[in-house]
């Protein structure tokens, strides 16, 4: 079964491949925004290097970690010359030599993390050195600059560095693939023979017979003409030229030297892609190394050359994983085993927390390939049961051909152990002597002919000679066989490298340096099986005295700054000589299945690895054992022996501590001391038997018996390895031992790698460090810092506020259970001048805004509309009509731009002139400082932001004008912000939907202090920040967070912050002439009704009345006034307004569709697209749609009835049945994101997040499941069938909610899940709910009122509220009226100077009065309602089904909003004790309800008690709970001198003792009790503790000032 490929691509450099899209071709997981394809392209065009000397024929290593910049630096760099990705982890002399010897001419490092040592070796190696600097802004773009300070000149410039590289360039060794022709060696040869040909390239290879033949490429569908001849920019590589050089092992373990054409790489880049799949939906999950061709070709050009994404990580780390899963949601990985592995165990805990489907996840994944090595059918099977509807597929590849085969995509793990079927090249099994084609299931060596096959290795006529054939098949170095379909099968290889883990290690690289240590005087390394890796290193140490042999520690210690640590050997056999073929030449094959070894262990300790064998004769068969024995343990006895024969030691005492561990006590004349000791046992034992224990000492302690002490030395030993650890120490410490698997604890100086760490081990540690403290740090750091003391500085270094935190940890002491004595600080609520201050709100404030806006409208029409107005018609023609409603319109928009300057002005006079700056400090409720602060919070309440609301950075410049202190590049999005002097706020910081303020509350007292918040610091939507809350720089919070979760930040939420693109001029133009255009059409169209009035309105004149004379004295206001009193006046003006919010609203919606569904079209799920037309498409839809409350009409149709679903699927939303709608409306607009099931139940003001920076993903909310209020909903949310989500619940991005589970809260950006349930019982379990059974069923007890008359009492109901509220002006034109009308009639001089001065004061008067009226009738009518339709609330169970109580509270909800937000204007005051008292509550003495606002407030007053001294701020008390719709209540009782501070929920049936105080949004769930004295916070709820100073201590105290 052999796939076809077309290599015949037309193109001259690799710009022409790379996209030209708006879809990210690189992406970080660090906050900054992805690279485009567009801006990738426009950057490879931009890149210039000449600058530095380079051309395309220049060979440039790359020297850097892991990241988006090293991938987009290959793909760069390959564009414009040779690349040489070297491994960023190599010792500084690895990295030197592979320079050297792959003759780079210059080297890429970074610029932030420059190794000065290494760079000046790079330097007099003759290598220049360049350095690169990143992008804050996006992932992957960098700039370079030539290195200063270079040996042997203090600043080189571009040009000095060029001359040096042009040297090198114009030596033999040029990497231009044309030019390589031409040298003499065995790549240059022309092949004699002409019928094959590569591109017109015949390149000719000596084969084992000598005879030269050239390649061809049977299985491939080639054509044999040339590319058409283009002339390439000199500034680019050519199709043929050299742009990569990397390095492998071959059959003899030797490395050599593997270039690659950019045809090459592309061909298999176009291989990978057409096999699996790969376009521009495709996002990959990288976290492969990209110094192998895999990683190069699979991960990086694959998805980049196919127009899809990449996502480069850091380095391998599996939780890591699994965050950039459910947070960035890739559609594909590709990894070794052993990193499947990882992610199979971090994926099983996620699973054990609850979001498990049936035995797997849920994710994005799509696909999973393997590398490196064969993928055991069980762990394919693990793979493809936990990714849930994925592909797994095994693949196989080489560093001289990459890709050579994988399964089909439709592959079901049917065919175990196959590597699929090939994807390029063609594959044939040879005899392993005849160089025969073998057939079908017949046993041979794995040749591979054709693209992506490399051409030949370098400068390497032997290599080239021993891996082709005559036919120009490469020898692969494998074993194995072809099924009847061409399915690959790999049983064995022939090569002696080591595959660890997919990483390929020669052998030779190893016993190089090894065979540099002075003990060992021959090596073989060889592969050892390992339990995870696949394989591991092992070898064979002949040692030049075989009574001191070196140990693995030792030899690890050699090894150090020689060999990477990955390559560092995990097993000696100690042997007299090496195993031998008939030739003398080392074998390396099947030693360790000849040692019978089996799996290594990495728990099996260093003493424990260690063998002893005798070598098997020359040219033993490789069947044939080599019998191996562990190597005999040390004996007390045996060590006394040597050390008595030691000159000055008089005494030896030796204590076993645990065994092999050994505790020596010298007593004699030794200078030196301990290490006099240690070097004389090195030369009589071991190097691994020598303790590393020894006391020297002057004379041994002795019994009376004259035997040493033993009791005595034993103390001494103990004292020694006695430390102090600090906390932080001490979780590290302990994190090694249980990684290792350690008998005992370590000391905190102990070399992880000298105690049994290797670099699997390693990325654990790494793994569950960062997990633990919330670091990252690369896995690789652990080579850096390889003791537990030095991890924990480095720990401290990346977040200093965990050492803080410790400290406040280490006082904490729990609050004293006696009880505290309540102290009464606040001042009386009902003394004179706190019921005057607190009036002033209501009575002032209020009315103020609407009286000042009409006479402004009264000014400017009588002002500006006297020429179109004077007229006699009783009835005007349509063009002086439309004149009129244009007049009117500019008046009413004067008006309003008028007060939106005016009021906001005041409002910033009114908080410097009343309070100046907010003061830190706790102040007595009542008191003068606080009604000061109380009425300007109501100025700013009542009278908003004004004009300063318009754009973001005039709402950053009112918060500063009122004393904020806010940097640079501050995004503010729908932040509540008060106290502003209170507040500070860095540079470069994001803030979307949360509170901080800086006010709090305790028993009796209102509390300021400071919120500092560092600069790049993103704190997401929902979040509460309280009142002495310092976030540290760089913090980024999840959603629904608050001060006590900073131990919660990530990087990883940096993708939740509202992203701001750059809008560039074309989407300005579309701005211009289609979103603005829009906007305003389905605005205007709304307003039609309105204006239908208003038109009628304009029909009789306005300002002249013939029949009067008295009448043209009067002035154009005072005629204004007489005009707009008449009775029919009236009635439009009524009716106008009725219009306005009962018919505009349905027309305004009935746009909003049309705009919707002709214009904006679908939003899809994917990947961001930040093109014009996206960003002004979700402009327009945002503007038009609104917050989500369809325009008014979802108040008027009820709220939670099938006409609001019927609306949204018009909208674009899939909508089930019998679906019970948040009282509050979602506030959503990408409709088609949206899926609901039958019967779902909705609670109000939650939050769903449908996109996020990175990318748009569906919300799933399948039947029967209940969304609670107060929820944050993040993309790509599953909630399964009759789920449970309860109250103030954070579901994470890409979570999935089982079916029959319930969850709650948040920890660490996700739900805690409260009860599992019965899954396979909840699928079978029906999905009605009491709401379905009565109002669509009609199966209810009672009268249910259908859906029309519940429409038609909304509607009755806004037609009394807007009647009632439209009076207010109505009453100061009356009465202004009766004025003009006694000034007519009683005209004098006198009269006609103060006419107009006190025709304002009778308007004003009228309004004032018509006010207090309306406002009296508004608190009358609710708490009648109240009384008359709830009447008394008992507990119990009140189901839609069993009870009409449901009914009745919709209808007094709907009643409920003639109150118009009174209660908000007399918050804070003894005025809203006494409403609610009214209304039936149970309120002491001194009780301060509510002084931010509340939303809502209680909703069950007569089921509330609260004791004295009490304070809610702005917290929930809701004594009803709606569980999957079954409906109850239950009495909540609050106690004396109790604080619920901002967002704190108490849940029905809950309660609070005396003194107790719940901290900000904090959660006491129904029949819990909060104890007397006691603080909890925490959603849901956990008792906090102070310390010795007093101060609360939680996970993040050491931040709360």
């Amino acid at each position: 079964m052999t796939r076809t490929l077309d290599t015949d691509m037309s193109f001259t450099a690799m710009v022409d491949l790379l996209k030209d899209t708006s879809l990210p071709a690189i992406r970080s997981v660090d906050g900054r925004s992805a690279l485009t394809h567009q801006r990738l392209k426009s950057f490879v065009q931009a890149l210039s290097v000449e600058e530095f000397g380079l051309s395309p024929s220049s060979r440039v290593g790359i020297l850097l970690p892991e990241g988006p910049e090293l991938g987009c630096c290959i793909v760069a760099m390959m564009a414009v010359c040779c690349v040489i990705p070297i491994n960023y982890h190599l010792t500084d002399s690895e990295v030197v030599l592979e320079l050297q010897t792959l003759r780079a001419t210059a080297v890429i490092v970074s610029g932030t993390k420059e190794n000065r040592a290494l760079l000046d070796s790079i330097s007099v190696a003759g290598v220049a050195v360049l350095l690169l600097e990143a992008s804050d802004a996006t992932a992957g773009k960098f700039r370079l600059s030539a290195r200063h300070g270079q040996p042997g000149s203090e600043h080189p410039s571009s040009e000095t560095l060029a001359a040096p590289l042009r040297a090198l360039e114009g030596g033999e060794h040029s990497n231009n693939g044309r030019r390589l022709l031409q040298k003499k060696s065995f790549m240059s040869m022309r092949s004699q023979s002409a019928s094959l040909s590569r591109n017109n390239l015949s390149l000719s290879r000596s084969t084992r017979s000598g005879v030269s033949m050239t390649r061809n490429n049977l299985s491939l569908s080639r054509s044999t003409r040339s590319v058409p001849s283009v002339t390439v920019p000199a500034k680019y590589t050519a199709p043929d030229d050299h742009v990569l050089i990397l390095r492998t092992s071959g059959t003899s373990g030797n490395k050599k030297t593997v270039p690659y054409t950019l045809r090459t790489l592309v061909l298999g880049a176009k291989c990978v892609a057409n096999s699996w799949g790969l376009g521009p939906s495709e996002v990959n999950l990288n976290m492969m190394p990209l110094y192998h061709i895999g990683g190069i070709v699979r991960n990086l050009l694959a998805p980049i050359l196919s127009g899809g994404t990449v996502i480069i990580t850091t380095g391998f780390d599996a939780v890591a994983f699994w965050d950039i899963l459910q947070n960035h949601s890739p559609t594909w990985y590709f990894a070794v085993p052993t990193m499947h592995m990882a992610i199979l165990d971090e994926g099983a805990r996620i699973r054990d927390q609850g979001h498990k489907s049936g035995a797997g996840l849920r994710t994005s994944i799509r696909m999973i390939a393997n590398a490196g090595g064969g993928l055991p059918h069980n762990l394919a099977v693990q793979l493809r049961t936990l990714f849930q509807g994925s592909t797994v597929l095994p693949s196989y590849g080489m560093t001289e051909c990459m890709p050579i085969a994988t399964p089909p995509l439709d592959y079901k793990l049917e065919k175990p152990g196959t590597s699929g079927v090939s994807v390029g090249p063609e594959i044939v099994i040879m005899d392993a002597e005849t160089d025969r084609i073998l057939p079908a299931n017949a046993y041979g060596r794995i040749m591979v002919r054709g693209a992506p096959l490399f051409n030949g290795y370098e400068d390497n006529d032997d290599a080239n000679a021993q891996a082709f054939t005559k036919d120009g098949y490469f020898d692969t170095g494998d074993m194995g066989h072809l099924d009847e379909e061409g399915y690959l099968f790999i049983t064995g290889r022939s090569k002696e490298v080591i595959n660890r883990g997919g990483e390929i290690i020669s052998p030779v690289e190893i016993e190089d340096a090894v065979l540099m240590h002075p003990k060992v005087q021959n090596a073989a390394a060889f592969s050892v099986p390992h339990q995870v890796l696949q394989e591991t290193v092992g070898v064979i140490l002949v040692s030049r005295d075989d009574n001191c042999r070196v140990g693995l520690k030792e030899l690890h210690r050699f090894l150090a700054d020689k060999l990477h640590p990955t390559k560092w050997p995990q097993l000696i056999v100690y042997m007299n000589d090496v195993p031998k073929n008939q030739t003398n030449k080392p074998v390396r094959v099947k030693l360790a299945e000849r040692m019978k070894f089996g799996e290594l262990d990495d728990t099996k300790p260093a003493s424990k690895r260690l063998f002893e064998a005798v070598c098997p004769p020359k040219g033993t068969d490789l069947s044939v054992p080599i019998p191996t024995s562990s190597v005999p343990a040390l004996t007390a006895k045996h060590l006394i022996a040597v050390l008595s024969k030691m000159r000055g030691v008089s005494a030896v005492s030796v204590l076993c501590i645990s065994t092999g561990h050994f505790a020596v006590f010298a007593a004699g004349d030794l200078k030196k001391g301990k290490e006099e000791v240690q070097a004389y046992l090195a030369t009589k034992i071991h190097d691994y038997q020598i303790p590393s224990d020894i006391f020297v000492l002057p004379s041994l302690p002795r019994l009376a018996n004259n035997s040493v002490d033993e009791a005595w030395c034993l103390r001494l030993y103990q004292d020694s390895i006695a430390e102090t650890l600090s906390p932080i120490e001490e979780e590290v410490v302990l994190i090694i031992e249980s990684i290792l698997g350690l008998p005992e604890r370590p000391s905190k100086a102990a070399d992880f790698f000298e105690i049994g760490g290797n670099s699997l081990t390693a990325a654990k540690t790494m793994a569950v460090i960062r997990g633990k403290f919330g670091v990252r740090l690369a896995p690789m750091t652990l080579f850096q810092c390889r003791t537990a003391e030095n991890l924990s500085k480095l720990i401290i270094l990346k977040a200093p506020n965990l050492l803080l935190s410790q400290s406040s940890e280490n006082e904490k002491a729990p609050l004293a259970d006696e009880p505290r004595p309540l102290v009464n600080e606040s001042r009386s609520p009902t003394s004179f001048a706190a019921l005057l201050v607190q009036s002033m709100s209501i009575l002032i404030l209020r009315p103020l805004h609407t009286i000042v806006f009409w006479l402004f409208f009264a000014y400017y029409l009588s002002s500006f509309g006297v020429s179109v107005f004077l007229d006699n018609v009783t009835k005007s023609d349509v063009v002086t009509s439309i004149g009129k409603i244009i007049v009117l319109m500019l008046s009413v928009s004067g008006a309003y731009i008028t007060m939106q300057i005016i009021l906001p002005t005041f409002t910033i006079a009114c908080k410097w002139l009343i309070i100046g700056r907010y003061k830190r400090g706790k102040f007595p409720l009542w008191g003068s400082y606080y009604l000061r602060w109380w009425l300007v919070d109501q100025v700013i309440h009542e009278y908003g932001m004004g004009v300063f609301e318009t754009f973001d950075w005039t709402k950053t410049l009112y918060f500063r004008l009122m004393g904020a202190k806010i940097g640079w590049n501050v995004v503010l999005r729908a932040t509540a912000l008060r106290e502003f002097d209170l507040v500070e706020i860095h540079s470069n910081c994001s803030i979307t939907e949360s509170k901080l303020r800086p006010f709090g509350v305790e028993a009796g007292l209102m509390v300021l202090d400071a919120i500092v918040i560092e600069s790049d610091c993103v704190i997401n939507r929902k979040s509460c920040i309280a009142p002495g809350t310092i976030i540290p720089e760089n913090t980024a919070l999840p959603p629904r967070s608050t001060a006590f979760s900073l131990d919660e930040a990530d990087q990883k939420y940096r993708v939740f912050a509202p992203p701001n693109p750059e809008w560039g001029l074309v989407a300005w133009i579309y701005f211009a002439f289609v979103g603005l255009p829009i906007v305003a059409v389905a605005k205007f169209i709304g307003f039609l009704p309105w204006m239908a009035c208003i038109y009628w309105l304009v029909q009789f004149p306005f300002f002249s009345d013939a029949s009067n004379p008295a009448y043209d004295m009067l002035s154009r206001f005072a005629q204004f006034i007489m005009h707009q009193c008449e009775p029919y006046r009236i009635g439009i003006h009524i009716l106008a307004s009725v219009a306005r919010f009962v018919v505009c609203p349905f027309v305004d919606l009935a746009m909003v569709i049309l705009v919707k569904r002709l214009v904006i079209g679908k939003f899809t799920a994917g990947q961001r697209r930040n093109t014009p037309w996206e960003l002004v498409k979700h402009w327009t839809m945002q503007k038009v749609n609104g917050h989500g409350a369809l325009c008014g009409v979802y108040d008027l149709l009820g709220r939670h009835y099938s006409s609001i679903s019927a609306i949204y699927r018009a909208l674009g939303a899939k909508v089930g049945k019998r679906v019970y709608w948040p009282g509050t409306p979602l506030d959503l607009y990408e409709y088609d994101l949206l899926e609901v099931g039958d019967d779902v139940v909705f609670g109000s003001r939650s939050s769903l997040m449908f996109s996020d920076s990175v990318e748009s993903r569906k919300i799933t909310i399948e039947e029967g499941a209940m969304l609670a209020d107060r929820c944050v909903v993040l993309p790509g949310v599953v909630i399964g069938k009759n789920a449970m989500i309860g109250t103030g619940t954070l579901l994470g991005k890409n979570g999935y909610y089982p079916p029959g589970s319930t969850w709650i809260g948040a920890k660490n950006g996700d739900a805690l899940l409260w009860d599992a349930g019965d899954e396979a019982a909840a699928l079978k379990e029906p999905t009605i709910k009491p709401f379905g059974k009565a109002f669509y069923l009609k199966q209810a007890a009672f009268n249910v009122l259908p859906e029309w008359a519940v429409v038609l009492y909304n509607c009755f109901c806004t037609i009394l509220i807007t009647c009632l509220w439209t009076l207010i002006p109505i009453g100061g034109l009356l009465v202004a009226r009766q004025y003009y009308t006694w000034c007519m009639e009683n005209m004098t001089d006198a009269v006609v100077d103060a006419v107009d001065t006190r025709g304002f004061a009778f308007f004003v008067l009228g309004s004032y009065s018509t006010y207090i009226m309306v406002i009296t009738i508004a608190f009358s009518i609710m708490i009648a309602s109240k009384w008359l339709i709830i009447g008394r609330r008992v507990p119990g169970s009140y189901d839609w089904d069993k009870s009409n109580y449901c009914q009745r509270w919709q209808a007094a909800i709907t009643l409920q909003m003639i109150l118009h937000g009174l209660p908000n204007n007399i918050r804070g005051s003894q005025y809203l004790v006494w409403y609610f008292h009214a209304l039936g509550a149970t309120i002491g003495d001194r009780v301060c309800l509510y002084p931010t606002g509340a939303d809502p407030m209680m909703t069950e007053p007569e089921l509330v008690t609260i004791g004295d001294h009490s304070v809610i701020d702005c917290a929930s008390v809701v004594a009803h709970i709606n569980s999957k719709g079954f409906f109850s209540m239950n009495a909540l009782k609050i106690g004396r001198g109790c604080a619920l501070k901002t967002e704190a929920r108490l849940l029905s049936g809950a309660e609070m003792q005396d003194g107790s105080q719940m901290m900000e949004q904090t959660l006491v769930v129904g029949g819990e009790i909060v104890h007397r004295n006691k603080i909890v916070q925490g959603w849901p709820s956990r008792e906090m503790r102070r310390n010795r100073n007093g101060r609360l201590c939680a996970a993040s105290a050491a931040t709360l000032g």
